[in-house]
């Protein structure tokens, strides 16, 4: 399990591939879901989009019919309940798969 590094004179874990390795138990573990980072990663892209829209587009009907900030206001709530909506859903979403197994 356990390699000896040539340059450094110490040990240095093995690359795995794959796998999840913990060099600490030598426990070789492949992921249940191998997409699971890139949702945890997107979360931020899922939170942050519907609010620049729902700002974007609020700001946009505020200038086009001169009612500053109702427009502003309204899609803006919607972004921030639409931004959680996306967030509640991949936390679910991943609890339920974790939780079946």
């Amino acid at each position: 399990m356990m390699q000896l590094c040539s340059e450094c004179m110490t040990t240095k874990p093995e690359k795995v591939t794959g796998y999840y390795f913990r060099p600490s138990t030598g426990e070789k573990k492949r992921p249940n879901n191998p997409y699971l980072l890139f949702r945890y990663s997107a979360a931020g892209m899922y939170f942050g989009i519907p609010i620049f829209l729902g700002l974007t587009i609020g700001l946009f009907l505020d200038t086009l019919f001169h009612v500053r900030p109702v427009s502003t206001l309204v899609f803006l709530f919607f972004g921030i309940i639409g931004s959680f909506y996306n967030i509640f859903k991949i936390i679910t979403e991943n609890g339920s798969k974790h939780s079946s197994h």
